[in-house]
């Protein structure tokens, strides 16, 4: 549908603004008010002055009512959410079909009366229309459709039907609970809401489907979930000008993200298998997306966020936001430049052929490194968003690492299983790190076990990697550490034969 303007309120409703209700895609639950309030964040809208947090909480319903004071507000909203699917203007709500025809029929003018305030909606003879009947948790039939359709047939429209494409879409809405019944069970449930609504804008859900991995040229098992990587996009205000580092880029999924909503992007890497794919017998690197996707290419360096393999040799702060999904030792195991034994110097020629040798990097170093990065290198305000690995029924808040110079915007929980989540966090800087021994990263004492007071030292590897297994599944772990202890139990046997 094309975007509709209102006759007379092309730029702006009233003082008061217009009421408008926003409904949601029914997944992700968790994550709509994060994306929602940073895509107003990135329009300079104040979330408290457009919804009631309250309806963000505890969850039963994909529809908010919500207040804007202009219709560009709605589409610059819609422009960049993926997980809103409509935005509306209310025309009429109610709990039965009597309730809500009335009050098509009578609401105040000062709000959102159909007849005295938008009357050009009714007489323009060039707009052309249509009424679509849907609902939310019960699948209507076309005879009942066609049936809620004939309750609006007072309306007296000028204009003609247009089925394909119209000027103006109205919706006909019934609001049912989440919960259905069960199959060959007579559905015998009331709706809780009934709405008659004009469609303003629709939401990005067609960004899932355009760059969907399915179809990517270059990916590998760690790829980001389009839909999610623009989700953390979303929450990073990505947008044109800014600047935009994956310290673990891998495949380049996230940023292929970020470069989409026009940011300009670097990304590094210790894997140069990734980095230069096609060298390694790849028919494709992270180019071709860009080349699929005609995007500008990004900036990619071999590096990581150690003290010896970091390629950002500053401590001033040029970033706007890092995005990025650290490896946890979970699916990929993280590697750092270095070495445990000495390294004989190579020759000069093969220095340009040569490839540094890695070490293991701890995920509690990953995670200190990373908040010591974004306190560094991020720009006051800008924004730090990671997937943080967790067991479900050993999480707490305080697993979630802190800095001093940065401040927890959002926490959300995506679910893998019964056992195990990942929660997407998102975080901005407040302030400079007070000296440069405030940052952990720039200071030795880390790695001789020193605390440090600028990443509170909450990271616990062990902990972390253990928690995560654990959850993982109960009883496969149990018969992994039988094997384990069976295992030792042979060595030691062996050792005592032996001698």
């Amino acid at each position: 549908m094309a975007n509709v303007a209102l006759p007379g309120s092309s730029s702006s409703d009233d003082n008061q603004g217009s009421k408008y209700v926003i409904q949601f895609l029914w997944k992700y639950q968790d994550f709509w008010k994060a994306e929602l309030d940073s895509v107003l964040a990135l329009f300079n809208l104040n979330p408290s002055d457009v919804y009631n947090s309250e309806d963000l909480e505890n969850i039963t319903s994909p529809f908010i009512f919500a207040t804007f004071s202009t219709v560009e507000d709605v589409k610059k909203v819609c422009s960049r959410c993926l997980l809103v699917n409509r935005i509306y203007k209310v025309f009429g709500v109610g709990k039965t079909d009597d309730d809500i025809v009335s009050d098509v029929k009578n609401h105040d003018e000062k709000e959102y009366n159909l007849f005295k305030r938008n009357q050009d909606l009714l007489t323009d003879t060039t707009k052309s229309w249509k009424i679509n009947v849907g609902a939310f948790g019960k699948k209507l039939s076309l005879k009942l459709q066609q049936e809620k359709r004939a309750l609006f047939s007072f309306i007296p429209f000028k204009g003609r039907v247009k089925l394909t494409d119209p000027d103006m879409t109205f919706w006909f809405i019934e609001e049912y609970t989440p919960k259905g019944v069960p199959s060959g069970v007579e559905d015998t449930r009331l709706p809780v809401n009934k709405y008659f609504l004009l469609e303003i804008a629709s939401g990005r859900g067609d960004l899932p489907v355009k760059y969907s991995l399915k179809q990517r040229k270059f990916l590998g098992p760690t790829s980001m979930n389009a839909e999610l990587a623009f989700i953390m996009a979303n929450n990073a205000l990505a947008k044109g000008g800014t600047f935009v580092l994956d310290p673990f880029v891998g495949t380049g999924s996230i940023l292929v993200a970020a470069q989409a909503f026009g940011a300009h992007c670097l990304g590094t890497d210790i894997d140069i298998r990734m980095l230069h794919a096609q060298d390694f017998r790849k028919d494709a690197n992270i180019f071709s997306n860009c080349d699929q996707y005609d995007l500008p290419k990004p900036c990619l360096i071999r590096g990581d966020m150690s003290k010896a393999g970091i390629c950002i040799r500053t401590n001033k702060p040029i970033l706007d936001a890092i995005i990025c999904d650290p490896p946890y030792g979970v699916r990929a195991g993280a590697k750092k430049s270095g070495s445990a034994k000495r390294v004989a110097k190579i020759p000069e020629e093969h220095l340009k052929s040569h490839i540094p040798m890695t070490q293991p990097y701890h995920a509690e170093e990953v995670m200190l490194d990373l908040l010591d990065l974004a306190a560094t290198l991020l720009v006051p305000h800008g924004r730090l968003v990671y997937f943080l690995p967790v067991a479900v029924e050993e999480y707490t808040e305080h697993d979630v690492p802190k800095h001093d110079c940065l401040r927890l915007i959002s926490n959300c929980e995506d679910r893998l299983g019964w056992k195990l989540a990942r929660r997407l966090i998102t975080m901005e800087k407040i302030k400079e790190p007070s000296s440069i021994e405030e940052v952990a990263y720039y200071s030795d004492r880390r790695e001789f076990g020193g605390k440090t007071d600028g990443a509170t030292r909450q990271v616990n590897t062990m902990s972390l990697r253990e928690k995560i297994f654990r959850g993982n599944d109960g009883a496969v772990n149990k018969q992994m550490r039988e094997e384990l202890q069976s295992s030792r139990e042979k060595k030691k046997q062996k050792k005592s034969d032996d001698q």
